[in-house]
């Protein structure tokens, strides 16, 4: 989400220290800021409680899960830093839907 823990942290009104507690679980988060943390993040609360499976999707009402292939792809495009690879990526995927929408 090209968010950095200090940009998360400003977000979520906490410092970047207490988010690193929350992140490597030596602090406990209440719900108020687990719900402001999936308010940043754009995700339901219980995005947290999921399994890889059956990720809700906020985004389109249409499609309520997401699948295991989709989940992996997406925490591997945040992985990648370099915004030009990942503008390839999108351009790739738009024509390979678009595509895929002539063959219908």
């Amino acid at each position: 989400m090209d968010l950095s823990q200090e940009g998360l942290a400003e977000l979520m009104e906490i410092t970047y220290q207490q988010l690193q507690r929350y992140e490597k679980g030596s602090g406990q988060i209440g719900t108020d800021r687990l719900q402001a943390l999936a308010n940043c993040l754009e995700v339901s609360i219980t995005y947290f409680f999921e399994d890889e499976a059956e990720v809700p999707v906020p985004a389109e009402p249409a499609a309520q899960y997401v699948t295991t292939e989709e989940v992996r792809f997406l925490r591997n495009l945040r992985k990648i830093s370099k915004q030009e690879y990942k503008r390839s990526i999108l351009v790739f995927l738009r024509l390979a839907a678009e595509m895929e929408g002539k063959k219908a």
